[in-house]
């Protein structure tokens, strides 16, 4: 049962829903450029709402063997096909957001995100925000097409993410992107 979250709004605005739908295009979009032969996984966004879910996140993702996640912008999590094992996961998360134990059972895939600090430059939040996920992405298609659970870390710019967050861009006008992926009114 997915719902969603008012939590992750600003000024009445609710950003989540159009940033997973932002990943599911995302998703389609790098397995055609890639022209690999997988399904896109089934992801869900979560936007770290504070530090200290974001430490939690941190803390769970370390204790899986991952180390120097200082400056982590994306934490990505292709999840083990079986219920049982996202059970698993959704006890953890429980732990960070309280309350949704089972939003994320329908996913293959959670693309977790640190809360953007709305004091700065908008432009650059969005800009960041919207790589984040899109490099996320990539890290869920390489590990869907290897068929193997794992973690990924975005931690800063790769320019093979960006021309291919170019090229999704590309796609659309600058409208038609903020149509379909800009936040909504909640």
């Amino acid at each position: 049962m997915k719902t969603k979250i008012r939590e992750n709004a600003v000024s009445g605005w609710s950003f989540e829903e159009p940033l997973e739908r932002f990943a599911r295009d995302f998703l389609r979009f790098t397995v055609e450029k890639l022209a690999l032969d997988v399904a896109p996984p089934c992801a869900g966004v979560l936007i770290m709402s504070d530090d200290s879910s974001w430490e939690t996140l941190m803390h769970a993702v370390e204790l899986d063997g991952l180390h120097d996640l200082r400056g982590a912008k994306a934490v990505t999590i292709y999840m083990p096909s079986t219920l049982e094992q996202r059970v698993r996961l959704s006890t953890e998360l429980q732990r960070i957001r309280a309350g949704e134990y089972d939003r994320f059972l329908d996913y293959e895939a959670l693309i977790c995100v640190r809360s953007p600090q709305l004091d700065d430059n908008m432009l650059q939040v969005a800009v960041g925000l919207y790589y984040a996920i899109a490099t996320s992405c990539i890290h869920l298609v390489i590990l869907a097409k290897a068929s193997v659970g794992g973690i990924g870390v975005v931690k800063g710019y790769e320019k093979p993410a960006l021309a291919m967050m170019n090229d999704f861009f590309s796609t659309m006008t600058p409208d038609q992107f903020a149509a379909r992926y800009g936040p909504e009114p909640s």
